[in-house]
């Protein structure tokens, strides 16, 4: 097994990254140099195998507060106490994904469903209680809001606003998370909008199937277009971030691809090189983009045996190994054929942290005795073809 690590989000507290395993239930934590990992305890409430737990781990005092996935618990973990805090049930959930989550200036996180028709869950810190916000679906005058889907990368927060691209049509919505009033931005007309990026006192946006990004210019309505010659490795999106330092943007890759620095006065743009040790589990895996502190941008492409840091003062990439126990490596081997058998016939996650999937997954067929009843089933040779295909879909 070369990595069991693999997660959505990361909080960084002093030099220690902490974040909930996507691929199976363990409350972790890191060291940013020197990639040392280790397992702290598991999430109360869940079997020790189950997967996809939290999308979002948020950093409020000394609290972290994981903010659930597919899931409808809110866990919280006492830093200074070092144990849980009691897990917090989202009642009004109407959702059956979350996908993003904010924490305003106001202790209160704003967890994204992933339906525009769907209330957005209000998490008061303080209280510990949860209520839900209709005001976007309010906003929007379409007849056909049940249909439009929301993706993480849709969503961005920035100076106590909240900003909700619908993807795909020129609406962006957003909150003013103090006054909880609403509103939306009309980009320009028939432009397939994928991402919007509000960085300072700039919005970019980039459109479907185009690495080019757009700065929007909202008292003229007009826009100029920065030209990145690009090719999609995969799907309709791009970018799934990008932060601006100056005259510079670095812009994140929705999947694994390169992280690109460009420079909006010269036109001019770099890619950055991952060293040739950088291992991906699946070449189009997704970025987890989840933390900037001081001079240095945190970026793990989901199924990645490196942490990517990214120094903005001169623009350079580094990474760093992640290093685990021999006991932590036995312990997730067993929980991972755990789930492997739980998974194995209604199909794999494409993002699943180990490189012996496919290894595995032809020791099963192969230990599979032939019975009668099978005969209608695929032979072994289709479904290594059809697993292997639906990789790189």
């Amino acid at each position: 097994m070369k990595n069991p690590i693999n997660f959505f989000d990361a909080e960084l507290v002093n030099n220690e990254l902490w974040f909930s395993n996507k691929n199976f239930n363990a409350l972790m934590k890191m060291n940013s140099e020197t990639g040392e990992t280790e397992m702290v305890s598991t999430f109360e409430g869940f079997s020790p195998e189950e997967e996809n737990l939290h999308i979002k781990t948020i950093l409020s005092g000394d609290l972290l507060i994981f903010i659930p996935y597919l899931k409808n618990t809110i866990h919280i973990w006492n830093i200074q106490k070092n144990c849980f805090e009691k897990s917090v049930d989202i009642d009004n959930k109407q959702s059956s994904v979350f996908i993003n989550a904010f924490k305003d200036d106001n202790d209160i996180i704003w967890i994204l469903p992933n339906k525009l028709s769907d209330p957005i869950v209000l998490f008061d810190i303080n209280k510990r209680t949860t209520s839900a916000f209709f005001g976007i679906k309010e906003e929007s005058d379409s007849e056909n809001i049940s249909d439009i889907i929301l993706w993480s990368i849709s969503l961005k927060y920035q100076k106590n606003h909240i900003y909700i691209n619908s993807t795909k049509n020129n609406i962006c919505f957003y909150v003013d998370c103090n006054t909880k009033k609403t509103g939306k931005i009309i980009l320009p007309d028939k432009f397939p909008v994928m991402s919007v990026f509000p960085c300072d006192d700039k919005i970019y946006f980039s459109l479907s199937r185009m690495s080019d990004i757009f700065e929007w210019n909202a008292e003229k309505k007009s826009y100029i277009r920065y030209e990145i010659d690009n090719k999609l490795k995969q799907g309709e999106c791009y970018y799934a971030d990008i932060i601006k330092r100056e005259n510079k943007l670095v812009i994140i890759p929705c999947h694994s691809d390169d992280i690109i620095i460009y420079d909006i006065e010269k036109r001019e743009y770099e890619k950055l090189i991952f060293p040739e040790n950088f291992e991906r589990t699946n070449p189009n895996a997704m970025f987890a983009f989840y933390r900037e502190k001081g001079n240095e941008i945190f970026v793990f492409p989901l199924g990645c045996n490196h942490l990517i840091k990214i120094n903005t003062d001169d623009f350079t990439l580094s990474t760093v190994l992640f290093v685990l126990s021999d006991s932590f490596e036995k312990y997730s081997e067993d929980i991972i054929n755990k789930v492997f058998e739980k998974n194995y016939h209604s199909g794999l996650d494409e993002f699943f942290a180990y490189k012996e999937t496919l290894g595995m997954f032809i020791d099963k067929l192969v230990s599979e005795k032939s019975s009668d009843d099978k005969s209608d089933n695929e032979n072994a040779g289709e479904k290594i073809h059809n697993y292997i295909v639906s990789l790189f879909r």
